[in-house]
């Protein structure tokens, strides 16, 4: 199986390339690597923007017009 999807390829190199720089950071600067956090970008395709459209949808369910 050949996976050709050159945009997620991508993706996911800079993601690499972001621990990677984050990591030596790190380690020059005498602090622990266990300190580097993962991006969330990585976790969910959805911004930041839909994610809030998607919660505010629901508000009237749970608030009532007077």
């Amino acid at each position: 199986m050949i996976y050709i999807n050159e945009e997620l390829i991508n993706n996911q190199r800079n993601v690499i390339k972001m621990l990677i720089r984050k990591v030596g950071n790190n380690i020059v600067q005498g602090k622990s690597i266990m300190n580097v956090s993962l991006p969330t970008i990585i976790f969910s395709k959805t911004t930041m923007l839909m994610r809030q459209s998607e919660m505010i949808q629901f508000i009237p369910k749970y608030v009532k017009y007077i």
